[in-house]
């Protein structure tokens, strides 16, 4: 029996100089952020290393290389997150990171509201993000649409004249109200307004009078409305505002002019402002200008809501992909409301001042229930927590292993967890929201406050699915075999114990011992005769199961 020599060897590279390590520790842990880290230490650098390093900064990294003498090395490329000098005992230790250290520490100046752009693939959202420190994702068929879904209600009572025209009159220039059917309306088929103008301009009002549509000063309301006409004018949507005793505030604001079509086809004006100080209630109008007596003009379905930005129409009978939708009273009298079937407010996408880039994208992920990280190269990944395993087994027994511990725990931090409740806080236009999403039994659950928006549910499954066989772990400090890496599969058989196979959470390499802690979660025995206490994976079995 030939016994084996422990030579570790590590060699770092500080600035261009490589430097033999001295001692230290690297780790790769699946359940913290980062996922890597490290501490490396050095004999007394000369000065213009110290120098070098004095530096310190985000984007600098320290790569090494660790491993037996005489063996294949184990790549690293940490960024350097922090540097000690003990000049006593003459020794330098750096500590370093993967990248996620980075997305933790950059903080957005200014809002941004670019991710939402690319709200239909999480991949390129997470790229978005990435860009900001100059990293993408590797490639990966794993990704998620989480475009926003989020409840408005529509305040036009009566918003496709489907039953009568209550609601609606001519503000000035327009005569002869009717509601012809159309085989064609944004909508489907159905009932329209039409008006016939009898002034160079001519103007169709909601719900007249000042005191229908209720406001909050310093809101934001989006007006639209669908149109074409018998002439080709120009037209715009407009809101009007009213203090409490019906005074008019200011100008009305107006939408982008556009030429109305003449073949039938509608098209859409829309406008969008915010409520001035005072104000108490609004007015929406449609705007047809330089119209000529006797002219016709045709518009339907329309909105009135609290927002800031165009949203597919909706009404109580017209629900959009994702939605629900219900009239809060009578049909087609009453404001109806589109509730999401899935939640996925908007503002998640914004990253606002103060924010880190690594807390802006961690709900999103969570809630999609995937994962991001950067591994010990740099490459960051997205993936669902089943695409994370890496088919290769680690074998560990007790001819290669110094200690090994087996714990089974209901109540420290691994323990057992058969639900989960994540309760969301946050503040919406100065009022405090609460929102909870859940998943599993109640048995021994856990509760997790998160002070964000709520995403929507979902991220409560991802996080009992990543607890899923908690509780029962296996320690063991082992001869380290570079490739160990977290998701892989640990066959474990230690004196005392049952054999047992699971998953490796973590792996700590000692670079001056030459031993590895390896942590595995999600034990089970194994039964001897079973499929689990093969060697190798079932692709690499000659003949069926059957003949197994």
């Amino acid at each position: 029996m030939t016994t084996r020599l422990l030579e570790p060897v590590a060699v770092a590279t500080i600035d261009t100089t490589d430097v033999k390590v001295a001692g230290g520790k690297t780790r790769l842990d699946s359940s913290t952020v980062p996922y890597a880290s490290a501490t490396l230490e050095f004999p007394l650098l000369d000065d213009t290393l110290l120098d070098w390093l004095d530096g310190l900064r985000d984007g600098v990294r320290i790569p090494y290389e660790a491993g037996d003498e005489g063996d294949t090395p184990r790549l690293f490329d940490l960024s350097l997150r922090g540097r000690e000098v003990d000049h006593t005992e003459k020794r330098v230790t750096l500590t370093l990171a993967s990248d996620e250290a980075l997305l933790i520490k950059y903080q957005q100046l200014t809002l941004d509201s670019g991710a939402r752009a690319h709200e239909t693939s999480l991949r390129a959202v997470c790229n978005y993000v990435l860009a900001k420190i100059g990293a993408s994702l590797e490639a990966g068929a794993d990704d998620a649409d989480v475009t926003a879904y989020w409840a408005v209600t529509n305040m036009l009572p009566n918003p496709s004249f489907e039953t009568n025209l209550t609601g609606w009159s001519t503000g000035f220039g327009a005569t002869s109200f009717t509601r012809p059917a159309h085989g064609a309306t944004p909508a489907g088929a159905g009932s329209v307004l039409r008006w016939v103008a009898n002034a160079s301009t001519s103007a169709i009002v909601a719900a007249p009078g000042p005191s229908s549509f209720p406001v909050t000063p310093g809101r934001s309301y989006v007006f639209s409305i669908y149109a074409y006409g018998g002439a080709a004018r120009t037209a715009s949507a407009r809101l009007q505002w009213f203090a409490s005793d019906g005074t008019v505030l200011i100008g009305e604001v107006a939408g982008a002019a556009q030429v109305l079509d003449v073949t039938g086809v509608f098209k859409r004006f829309t406008v969008t402002g915010v409520a001035p100080a005072g104000a108490t209630t609004m007015q929406p109008i449609l705007y047809i200008h330089a119209t000529a007596n006797g002219e016709a003009f045709i518009a339907d379905c329309a909105m009135l809501y609290e927002g800031d930005e165009v949203i597919p129409y909706h009404d109580g009978a017209t629900a959009p992909a994702g939605y629900t939708v219900a009239w809060s009273g009578t049909a087609h009298a009453s404001p109806s409301t589109r509730t999401p079937v899935v939640e996925r407010r908007p503002e998640l996408f914004t990253i606002k001042p103060g924010t880190s880039l690594w807390d802006f994208l961690l709900p999103i992920t969570s809630q999609a229930g995937m994962v991001l990280w950067c591994d010990e190269l740099r490459h960051w990944h997205l993936a669902f927590p089943e695409s994370r395993t890496i088919p290769t087994l680690v074998s560990v027994s007790e001819s290669n292993t110094s200690l090994g511990v087996d714990s089974l725990s209901l109540d420290d931090e691994g323990a057992v967890v058969s639900g989960v409740i994540l309760r969301y806080r946050w503040t919406e236009n100065g009022a405090q929201q609460e929102a909870y999403d859940t998943a599993g039994d109640p048995d021994n659950a856990i509760t997790i406050d998160i002070p964000k928006p709520y995403p929507g549910p979902g991220a409560a499954s991802a996080v009992l699915a990543r607890r899923q066989g908690s509780g029962r772990r296996q320690t063991v400090k082992t001869i380290t075999q570079q490739a160990a890496t977290p998701g892989m599969t640990a066959q474990i058989s230690l004196p005392g114990a049952p054999d047992t196979i699971g998953r490796i959470q973590s792996v700590e390499f000692d670079h001056d011992t030459g031993f590895m802690d390896l942590d595995a979660a999600g034990l089970v025995d194994i039964i001897p005769g079973s499929v689990d206490a093969l060697v190798g994976t079932v692709d690499s079995l000659v003949g069926t199961v059957d003949s197994l």
